[in-house]
């Protein structure tokens, strides 16, 4: 059996693709600029973004959290990782949305409305956020049915137990039991000997397994989005021609 330093490696060298990857994508792009927010101080900003800045900035994000994550397993964080994973969920779900919707003419000035209150929302020094840029069960509405189409067409026999777009409400409301510290899930962190709340993570026998196991499943989702960030926008294949990414890529489609 795999130690744990063993597991953890391996999880980093899963990873490593994903960061040449945005490494890449964001060499393809404009860059950002430095602008003044406010009277008293300087931040990155995005001159003209569009829908390439709002993939790279979102896989940006989970792929530092899911870095993160992997950090946490070292202690036995499952918690912590459990809350991590649902804004790794929540993200990757909307990168899905984005290209999903982009692909339908049908949608174009919803598209666009989604991304311009996305980088509307700019400045903190005003004191005020945009909120409801994008509704988190229209997400899991269209990215399930087109889920459930692509399934359809390419496995006709297959027999689904129910819709994607239900599964992925009970995945974001299970991993949001974290989030919201519900009453089951907040008594995970108590065992023990001697018994007590484990405020520095968990034993290593309780859950180890368990975390390795989500994090796994989540590498395999950020493969699938980067794959369709690769496949649907033509910035982004730029990054094929780092080495790393190539062999990575051509493992994904090697069947």
């Amino acid at each position: 059996m795999a130690t744990i330093n063993e597991m953890v490696k391996g999880l980093r060298q899963r990873i490593l693709p994903l960061e040449y990857i945005v490494g890449e994508y964001f060499c393809a792009l404009e860059p950002p600029v430095m602008v003044d927010i406010g009277t008293d101080r300087q931040a990155w900003r995005y001159e003209s973004p569009g829908i390439d800045h709002y993939c790279l900035l979102k896989l940006s994000k989970v792929v530092s959290t899911m870095n993160a994550s992997i950090e946490l397993v070292i202690k036995n964080y499952n918690y912590e990782i459990c809350v991590l994973m649902r804004t790794i969920l929540e993200d990757v779900s909307h990168i899905d949305y984005i290209l999903d919707i982009n692909d339908d003419p049908t949608k174009d000035e919803l598209c666009k409305s989604i991304i311009q209150r996305y980088f509307s929302d700019s400045d903190r020094s005003v004191g005020e956020i945009v909120y409801g840029y994008l509704k988190q069960s229209s997400v899991h509405d269209y990215v399930g049915d087109a889920l459930d189409s692509r399934i359809a067409d390419h496995f006709p026999e297959e027999k689904l137990e129910r819709p994607a777009s239900q599964h992925m409400r009970y995945l974001y409301s299970a991993f949001s039991n974290y989030v919201h510290g519900r009453y089951p899930e907040i008594m995970d962190i108590f065992g023990g000997n001697p018994m007590r709340f484990n405020t520095n993570g968990l034993p290593v026998e309780k859950k180890y397994q368990e975390s390795i196991d989500i994090i796994e499943t989540y590498l395999d989702a950020l493969d699938n989005v980067s794959s369709s960030i690769l496949l649907k926008r033509k910035s982004s294949r730029v990054a094929l021609e780092n080495p790393e990414v190539e062999a990575w890529w051509r493992r994904k489609f090697a069947d």
